[in-house]
């Protein structure tokens, strides 16, 4: 049996009973305001009805982390995928994520937060071809597309934040990070810090990835035990969560990424600067080919000009990196004479493919057979 939507299309029996408990018109059968626990919503409440209604009637809520609801928003038929998260971050591409076509893909975080006092939070969405509405206490405060910062004040106390996401492309890439509010440094600044604060001794390390491949965007950095300070200088181009494992004390951490919201956990370092726009190199050496008659690298530079270009900027020298496109778990390996000499002589070659690629790239016809 079937009946029209409001849109005149034929809907069946169940489908027609999820669209009105959506809706709230069978809101009898939710739990009461004295039925709720502490960690429960009052659906009920606020200016905008969120998604919750839908994806979380019953209102739990837990004690630490998010709950996440996933789902097709093409087929709500099938049933959503339901779990407890530690971050509110999901990665993947085209339909690897229980099968979820990433263009369709839609999904809902709950948790909440807890301040003694009232305290301005920062909250930074980091999205791709998609959009994002992010609910405090039922009080829309984010809806829109694009990567965002904005700041939020909130009451001493326990709040409820809910976030809802749609993806309108073939990978799905979204993170929302909460946390205090941190200000994005400059080059120079940067520079003028580490040369009047950083050890003579400090070893910098230098990690160049473009995304992490993780599903909640995070990576596990290394780093070996050397007896000395550490500077290190994370660079990205999609927000990451760093895990970093160093026994050594950290003096500083560079996080460079062009979207906003990578975060560190794992060590405690004396000064953190965040980067829009630093030093990015992800391959020990340019990679190059000939085309149509054109010669084209596809990197900015390689690993020795890297160090170099640190060098001026920090005055340290670089004592080990990490590059990769993709990673979930890395560990730095030291930049020492071996790796010198393999950039230099992929360098050598990279110049004898560009004189071949130009002496052919548009002969004399009284030449092309010589």
């Amino acid at each position: 049996m079937y009946v029209e939507n409001y849109m005149g299309r034929p809907m069946s029996i169940p489908r027609m009973i999820l669209f009105f408990v959506a809706l709230g018109l069978f809101a009898g059968t939710a739990p009461s305001k004295a039925e709720r626990s502490a960690g429960e919503i009052d659906i009920s409440s606020g200016p905008t009805r969120s998604w919750a209604a839908r994806l979380n009637p019953s209102g739990q809520i837990p004690e630490e982390g998010f709950k996440a609801v996933y789902f097709d928003r093409k087929n709500l038929d099938r049933n959503p995928i339901t779990e407890t998260v530690a971050s509110i971050a999901i990665k993947y591409p085209w339909a690897e994520f229980h099968g979820i076509d990433s263009r369709n893909f839609a999904g809902y975080w709950v948790g909440h937060l807890n301040v003694d006092q009232v305290t301005t939070k920062q909250f930074t969405v980091s999205q791709s071809w998609a959009k994002a509405r992010i609910l405090v206490d039922g009080e829309v405060v984010f809806e829109g597309g694009g990567n965002k910062n904005f700041t939020h004040e909130l009451t001493a106390g326990r709040h409820t934040v809910e976030v809802e996401y749609t993806n309108n492309w073939h990978t799905t890439e979204f993170k929302v990070t909460i946390g205090d509010v941190t200000r994005e440094s400059s080059l120079d600044e940067v520079s003028s810090y580490l040369r009047e604060n950083a050890s003579e001794n400090a070893r910098m390390h230098y990690v160049g990835i473009y995304e992490s491949r993780s599903s909640d965007t995070r990576v596990n950095l290394s780093v070996p035990r050397s007896g000395e300070p550490l500077v290190l200088w994370l660079s990205t181009y999609e927000a990451v969560d760093w895990n970093i494992s160093a026994l050594d004390e950290v003096e500083a951490v560079v996080v460079s990424s062009y979207a906003p919201g990578s975060r560190l956990s794992g060590i405690s370092p004396d000064q953190i600067f965040h980067l829009r726009n630093g030093p990015a190199q992800r391959t020990e050496a340019r990679r190059c080919n000939c085309s149509g008659g054109a010669f084209h690298c596809e990197d900015r530079s390689d690993l020795i000009a890297l160090a170099n270009e640190l060098k001026r900027t920090t005055s340290l020298a670089l004592a080990g990196y990490a590059m990769q496109y993709a990673a979930s778990d890395l560990t730095i390996a030291p930049f020492d004479d071996n790796v010198r000499q393999r950039v230099v002589a992929i360098r050598n070659r990279n110049d004898e493919a560009r004189r071949a690629c130009l002496a052919h790239s548009n002969p004399n016809f009284d030449n092309v057979f010589r």
